[in-house]
């Protein structure tokens, strides 16, 4: 987000991103493709950078209402997972832009997994889900064994 910023606030302001691992989803959009790969670039300057997951879109966005909604949309989905008993709620992010929900973090079992993209795909107004959640038994992008 610093570096972000001072490059170009506009950027800073258009773009979010969810950090989990050394894992960095980056989305929003922006109005140009240059300032897309401008944006990517400035991520992998940060320290501790294992993996990008560019989900940012080029286009004038969705202005207010469409941010609106993303939160309301980001919300709900947020409220059920919480609500779950079946669900670890804390070791999800979700982060809604235009529609579309992204899902990070780290599922205790596929069966939790099928019922949070389930929940996300049940929400009015979601066009799409994108799961990086990797199962808790996976290891971490970058992570060695010896």
């Amino acid at each position: 987000n610093d570096l972000w910023a001072k490059k170009n606030f506009e950027m800073f302001r258009k773009l979010s991103l969810t950090v989990k691992e050394g894992r960095v989803l980056v989305t929003g959009s922006v109005p140009t493709p240059d300032m897309r790969v401008e944006a990517i670039r400035l991520v992998w300057q940060a320290d501790g950078v294992k993996q990008v997951l560019n989900e940012i879109a080029v286009d004038e966005g969705g202005g207010f209402t469409g941010m609106v909604s993303d939160g309301v949309t980001t919300s709900k989905l947020k409220t059920k997972l919480l609500l779950d008993k079946y669900v670890e709620s804390i070791n999800y992010n979700v982060d809604t832009v235009a529609g579309n929900v992204y899902l990070m973090g780290v599922a205790q079992d596929q069966k939790e997994l099928d019922r949070v993209i389930a929940y996300a795909r049940n929400i009015d107004g979601v066009n799409n889900v994108v799961s990086y959640v990797r199962l808790r038994f996976e290891k971490p992008p970058g992570m060695v064994t010896n």
